[in-house]
């Protein structure tokens, strides 16, 4: 599967691996803010660890996606998706987050709209994703992306507990595409 083509972001994307532990706990050190807020710890290595390993158990490892996006080789965007999760066609957004000096400039429009294109192309007809009630800029992103809330829960971490908007979004260009299969 391809990586997203971003380059109107003047970003390289590639697709992020164990090996890039480091520099993913570097990055996730910078964006610590994000993990205080919605994760009540202290971003580590084993933050970065976990956006590259954790997944649900009905999720087979090939259906974890973290996509890294780069200039002059440093992070500044972390993508993390499922895939076929919780059912079939549907994509699920772990974490879209941006260093500090990218957020609130377009990037993160721009980047999930490629994003939502290449999840569309590759076969999603459906995105879902939580949204932590202490964190309502990421909620009114979300929304203004053209997702539409579906419940409230609760997410249990290690640290204690969170409110969680659960957000979907149904993608018409993969509904589009596989109607347009049928008519041949």
């Amino acid at each position: 599967m391809l990586s997203p083509d971003l380059n109107s972001l003047q970003f390289s994307t590639r697709f992020l691996n164990t090996a890039d532990i480091l520099q993913l706990a570097e990055f996730c050190i910078i964006c610590n803010d994000f993990f205080e807020l919605v994760e009540k710890q202290t971003a580590s290595e084993n933050t970065a660890r976990e956006i590259l390993q954790a997944r649900p158990s009905a999720v087979p490892p090939d259906n974890k996606i973290v996509l890294g996006f780069e200039t002059d080789k440093q992070l500044v965007a972390v993508v993390e998706l499922l895939r076929d999760y919780p059912q079939q066609n549907t994509w699920f957004v772990g974490l879209l987050l941006l260093l500090p000096e990218y957020r609130c400039s377009g990037y993160g429009t721009q980047l999930w709209q490629a994003i939502e294109k290449w999840i569309g192309e590759a076969g999603a007809t459906e995105v879902k994703l939580i949204v932590q009630e202490q964190n309502p800029r990421a909620r009114l992103f979300w929304e203004r992306m053209g997702f539409s809330f579906e419940a409230s829960v609760t997410q249990v971490l290690l640290n204690g507990e969170n409110r969680v908007a659960r957000l979907r979004k149904t993608l018409t260009l993969a509904l589009a595409i596989i109607f347009l299969s049928f008519m041949r």
